[in-house]
């Protein structure tokens, strides 16, 4: 009887935590620095308008890295989260690695099926460490 009482716990947490807005978030920002996210798969992590409203750069030819997030802010409702978060990029560009810190602020809502998803994501500032001058 111990057994069946663990294992249900067990199922009911992991439920939960794969419909955590934060970790969705997470998931989103590693998928999208190692170049995972296309207009194919970005249902994945977006809303119907989200995705009608970001545009995905295709061919780049960088090699992002994501270094660090860090969720600075969290309010969440019953239907609606936001976050503010930073986040750290290496990126490599025709042999030249720059270090580039941003701050986002995005809002996930809930959906009809009980998933979380991303509804809208801005950059609230950016910094670029560049060890080479820009060549604009």
């Amino acid at each position: 009887m111990i057994y069946l009482k663990l294992i249900i716990f067990t199922l009911f947490i992991s439920c939960n935590a794969n419909n955590d807005p934060g970790k969705l978030l997470k998931s989103f920002e590693q998928n999208l620095a190692q170049g995972k996210v296309s207009k194919f798969t970005a249902g994945e992590w977006l809303t119907d308008d989200a995705l009608n409203k970001y545009d995905f750069d295709f061919g780049s030819t960088n090699r992002t890295y994501l270094k660090k997030l860090t969720i600075n802010y969290t309010n969440c409702l019953k239907e609606i989260c936001s976050f503010t978060y930073d986040v750290s990029y290496k990126i490599v560009k025709n042999g030249v690695e720059s270090q580039m810190d941003v701050r986002k602020q995005a809002v996930l809502r809930i959906q009809e099926n009980q998933r979380w998803l991303i509804d809208e994501i801005d950059i609230i500032k950016s910094y670029i460490d560049n060890k080479n001058t820009i060549k604009i």
